[in-house]
Formats: C-alpha cells, structure tokens, sequence
C-alpha cells in the first residue's frame, strides 16, 4: 500500500512539471486525491488488480445479448438464457488445439 501511495504521488509530481494536457493532469489528480479508495485492494493478497478477465467475459456475454435480440417474454426465461449462456462457455472448449482435434481439421 506504502508503495502504490509513493508511485501515485510521484506520478502526480511528473504530470505537474511536464507539459501534458490538463484533462490527463486531471485524472492523475482525480486518483491521488481517491487513493484511499483505490488502496483497498491491497488489502487482498493475491487478488487481481485490473478487470480484464471479466470484461472478456462481459464482452462475450454482450455480443450473445445482441444476437438475440437482448430479452423477450418473462424473466424467468431471461435468467434460463443466460444460464444456458454461461454452462455452454464453462464446458465448451476454447483452445483452439482442442478445438481444431474435435473437429477432425
């Protein structure tokens, strides 16, 4: 935590003397003045600090929500859709090795 604060402050120090533009100063300020909030996943050993992973699988789930034409009908049959949605993506192969084996290509 000591060190992220230390590497925040220094970068806000860099963006104050060098000429780069204000909107990226701004944000640069924006954390430093946030950094409590942004420490705390320093408090998480091993934890993962961007959401990459996640928003792949956002993206993913986004592009089948637009294939079909987002939701109709009733909730229910909404949450089956992105049920069925997630146990396709967990068991269906993804390693294009694998794929390309199944296949007989």
């Amino acid at each position: 935590m000591a060190s992220f604060s230390q590497r925040v402050r220094r970068l806000y120090e860099w963006a104050k003397k060098s000429s780069i533009t204000c909107f990226i100063t701004k944000k640069i300020e924006k954390l430093r003045n946030n950094i409590v909030f942004f420490s705390i996943a320093y408090d998480y050993a091993g934890s993962h600090r961007t959401s990459n992973m996640l928003d792949r699988l956002m993206q993913r789930m986004d592009m089948h929500l637009f294939s079909a034409q987002y939701f109709h009908g009733f909730l229910f049959s909404a949450e089956l859709n992105i049920r069925a949605w997630a146990l396709i993506l967990n068991f269906a192969p993804s390693n294009p090795i694998t794929i390309k084996k199944h296949n007989g290509a």
